[in-house]
């Protein structure tokens, strides 16, 4: 669909006497589409008119908005619309459909002094293999709030202790 600026070039061109043939030509588009323009122009369109769709999953709104507000997710919900009404819409419809209704979530930074606060996690990062045996491996990471120095440290089992170099956090 053509936009407003398309409209007011074509429009332009027709005050200048230019014809179908040669505007559609300068502009390299269908000289049925410059004429479709021109008609919407002389009925006093100044824009294209706006299409709204009504999306399938309309019919199912209020069921959706119940399912929302029980916590369910995108998936849950897609998976019960199918075993319930025998919905054939594909996921990604009723994630987008979902996201409409959906708040954005709001972060507020947090301030504190150097040497105040630091934020630690522990997480699995998987196995691998060293020396043909499997070894699972975990990560410990810790960030300074203040200035946002991160330091991590890989650790691998049985060894669970973790060295933190205080050193390495200050350059």
């Amino acid at each position: 669909m053509y936009k407003v600026a398309m409209y007011n070039t074509i429009k332009t061109l027709l005050e200048h006497g230019k014809s179908l043939r040669e505007i559609s030509r300068e502009l390299g588009m269908c000289r049925k589409t410059v004429s479709r323009i021109q008609k919407a122009l002389l009925n006093g369109d100044s824009a294209p008119r706006q299409q709204s769709r009504c999306s399938g999953l309309e019919v199912f709104h209020e069921q959706i908005e119940h399912y929302l507000a029980s916590g369910l997710s995108a998936l849950l919900i897609h998976q019960k619309l199918i075993q319930q009404h025998g919905f054939t819409l594909s996921y990604s419809s009723v994630a987008r459909y979902i996201g409409k209704f959906k708040r954005a979530e709001c972060f507020v930074p947090l301030h504190s002094l150097p040497g105040e606060e630091a934020q630690v996690d522990f997480g699995y990062f998987g196995e691998f293999r060293r020396n043909g045996r499997g070894v699972k491996v975990w990560v410990f990471s810790m960030v300074l709030s203040h200035s946002r120095q991160s330091y991590y440290k890989v650790v691998t089992y049985p060894f669970y202790q973790v060295h933190i170099d205080l050193g390495r956090l200050s350059g």
